[in-house]
């Protein structure tokens, strides 16, 4: 070895000792001692620098890049798009397996892990985010993973954002969403958000795409700049006050769409339109989700014998007209237990004038033999205007084993209030002070 370092030399400068390769590692990068690699980082070119062997033996993306030099000079590497904290991130992690990841730099760490190819670090990227969203920022990381094309981080991101709907579509983020993203989360069936929720921040986005490129918030406009995303909002499940009173008169539909709506709400048409009327799995309900029940009998008869029966399959008509003074939408109705496990019920509503609003066929199943009633929901809630007289008719395949004596015209239930009629269908039992069809299955319509 030629020359000579005196001891007192050596121990001056000897930060070495003690320290693990680890160690000395990270003391080279932080002291910038012989490094041989230069970066550019962001738009003012910040210098980071580092050392070609450490990088080479960590990433084989850096290794290509830093093997194309032959003739062994320093390399400079500009990284405009990325941040200092991101790129010292990654560096520290090429030097001792930390990654130092926090909520400022992991899209940054994330970014250059794959550009590098490190893909532990990508992994522990990923791994971070998942565990540290939140209602607030889940839709920066839903953005990021799909400007970044990590599709199974924007899957995450999503499930989050759909499972905290509400919350997620009010934070700030939301508006900050690309048009994609926001289609992506308010097309789903899975969102857990009211209908109104939704309704109002889609507008509130579309009127801050509009002011971004100086355009005005018109409803024309506003229209024009949602496009499809406008059919994603699900007005039929507004309900009939919300939707006449706060959207009817706007320009935001075209006449054509508020009539499909209306017909829809009023239970005159079965579908609403290019608008999707299924209600979203997860959602609370725009209809209050309360089931609320109208017993028109006070007292119950039967079990009956089997002397009452005169035919096995009966095939009967039960028949009710009735009102409220609210407007409610109608959710099922109310039938006494029959006599075999399984029969089929067929339920048809009709309109004041006799048109028919809903019709469907269900089968019905009862398990315990003490039960006294069945509750028969329909497979749609059907709007009722408030004073209007309807209609209905059920048609049984069995007989029941109890009845309902001792009925009221009027029934009071909380702020509604029914009224029953003699049914006007041709050949159906009807009876207000006897009988079958107990009660109705309701809700109140509310936002």
């Amino acid at each position: 070895m030629s020359g000579s370092i005196t001891r007192a030399t050596t121990a001056s400068r000897d930060w070495q000792t003690g320290k693990n390769s680890t160690e000395c590692n990270r003391y080279m990068l932080e002291h910038q001692l012989d490094c041989d690699v230069t970066f550019e980082v962001g738009e003012s070119q910040e210098i980071i620098r580092a050392h070609s062997y450490i990088l080479k033996s960590r990433s084989q993306g850096l290794y290509d890049c830093l093997s194309s030099s032959a003739d062994g000079n320093p390399r400079t590497l500009p990284l405009p798009e990325t941040t200092a904290p991101a790129l010292q991130c990654v560096l520290r992690y090429c030097y001792t397996d930390a990654t130092g990841l926090t909520i400022e730099t992991v899209i940054g760490v994330l970014h250059l892990s794959k550009l590098f190819n490190i893909g532990r670090l990508r992994d522990s990227c990923t791994a971070f985010i998942r565990s540290h969203l939140s209602d607030n920022n889940v839709c920066y990381f839903l953005e990021q993973a799909h400007h970044y094309q990590e599709v199974e981080l924007r899957r995450s991101c999503l499930e989050f954002a759909l499972s905290h709907g509400e919350t997620v579509i009010k934070s700030d983020g939301f508006l900050g969403l690309c048009y994609e993203c926001v289609e992506l989360i308010i097309s789903a069936d899975s969102l857990h958000a009211k209908e109104v929720t939704v309704y109002k921040r889609v507008i509130d986005w579309g009127k801050k795409q509009l002011r971004q490129h100086n355009t005005s918030t018109s409803e024309l406009n506003l229209r024009d700049g949602l496009g499809p995303l406008l059919f994603r909002i699900r007005f039929p499940l507004l309900g009939m006050n919300y939707f006449a009173s706060m959207i009817s008169h706007l320009d935001l539909l075209t006449d054509a769409e508020k009539v499909s709506i209306f017909r829809y709400l009023s239970g005159a048409d079965r579908l609403a339109g290019q608008f999707q009327i299924a209600q979203r799995v997860g959602s609370p309900i725009t209809l209050s989700p309360e089931t609320k029940m109208c017993v028109r009998f006070s007292e119950t008869a039967g079990p009956l014998g089997d002397e009452m029966l005169t035919t096995t399959d009966a095939n009967r008509r039960l028949g009710l007209a009735f009102s409220c003074n609210r407007m409610v939408a109608l959710r099922g109705v109310l039938l006494y237990r029959g006599r075999t496990a399984e029969y089929d019920v067929k339920v048809k509503l009709f309109s004041h004038l006799g048109d028919p609003l809903h019709e469907e066929s269900i089968q019905v199943t009862t398990s315990e033999e003490h039960q006294q009633q069945t509750s028969l929901e329909l497979s749609r809630l059907v709007l009722l205007e408030a004073d209007v007289q309807y209609t209905l008719s059920v048609q049984t395949s069995s007989y029941s084993w109890y009845y309902g004596a001792r009925g009221s015209i009027q029934i009071r239930n909380g702020n509604e209030t029914f009224t029953f009629y003699e049914c006007p269908l041709p050949s159906h039992s009807s009876s207000l002070s006897q009988g079958d069809l107990p009660g109705l299955l309701y809700t109140v319509d509310v936002v």
